[in-house]
């Protein structure tokens, strides 16, 4: 009966041991990173300039594509004054053989005035004088080059000698449609000249019988000729040399033009390189 206190407090220390919590493991904190090799200002730097880099490149790429974007808008735009050009060079070769046939017709005209003109075979003449009563007109293409003037599309034009040539073409050509718009003014006091000494009805076709002047209508003695006043007929002579002098100006004109169509299109080609 002794022996079991002691066996008691022999064990007591035991249990105790074993119903106390478990103590934490220790904790061991890791050691600070190393700082990197690229802090402090040198870092900062570099970062700055690859930032710098990165948007220089950009810009100079887009710089790059707006430049060829441009490249092949004017030349697009030097194509078309090419096309332009050789429609009025075409236009210019026939409006020329136009003038020079009514040159031709204008010499008879003229030679015939005082000699044949109140003879039964004055047909002929009033052919001829017909050549006093039109005069050939030269449409402009322009349609190119006026865009261009409108839209500010000169500015894509990089090359000053191209962009000068054309500026120079076109006022040369803007010469001589104010030229042609005073022959038109020389036609109409032609027409009014004309009218004042000769019955205008002798200038009908007969389409049908294929004659200048239908036989309804065919000269007896002097009917045709409205006037024997010898001042008009005198004015009538000198406004018809007067005519054929500025329509033999037109025609050097168109001459000289079409040659300077025709160099600027050989211009413009090897400048741009088209062929």
């Amino acid at each position: 009966m002794q022996e079991h206190p002691q066996a008691n407090s022999e064990t007591a220390p035991a249990d105790a041991a074993q119903s106390a919590p478990p103590r934490p493991a220790p904790v061991i904190e890791n050691p600070p990173a190393p700082k990197p090799a690229t802090a402090g200002w040198k870092g900062h730097l570099l970062q700055f300039v690859l930032m710098f880099l990165a948007i220089f490149f950009g810009f100079l790429a887009d710089n790059l594509r707006e430049a060829r974007a441009d490249k092949l808008r004017e030349k697009k735009y030097i194509r078309s004054i090419i096309n332009d050009l050789k429609a009025d060079t075409a236009k210019l070769t026939d409006n020329i053989l136009y003038c020079e046939r009514l040159l031709d017709g204008q010499d008879s005209a003229l030679a015939m005035l005082y000699t044949q003109y109140d003879k039964a075979e004055n047909a002929d003449f009033f052919h001829f004088l017909g050549a006093f009563r039109t005069i050939p007109i030269f449409v402009y293409n322009d349609a190119t080059i006026g865009q261009l003037k409108n839209s500010g599309g000169f500015l894509s034009i990089g090359s000053e000698a191209a962009k000068d040539s054309i500026m120079l073409y076109d006022a040369w050509v803007k010469q001589v449609l104010i030229n042609e718009t005073i022959m038109s003014q020389i036609l109409r006091t032609t027409e009014s000249s004309i009218a004042a000494v000769f019955n205008l009805g002798y200038f009908r076709k007969d389409a049908a019988a294929g004659r200048l002047i239908p036989a309804a209508f065919a000269p007896t003695r002097h009917d045709h000729i409205l006037s024997d006043d010898r001042r008009k007929w005198a004015e009538l002579y000198n406004q018809l040399l007067n005519h054929q002098a500025f329509l033999n100006v037109l025609r050097r004109q168109r001459v000289d033009i079409r040659q300077k169509a025709t160099n600027l299109i050989g211009f413009l080609e090897k400048e741009y390189r088209i062929s």
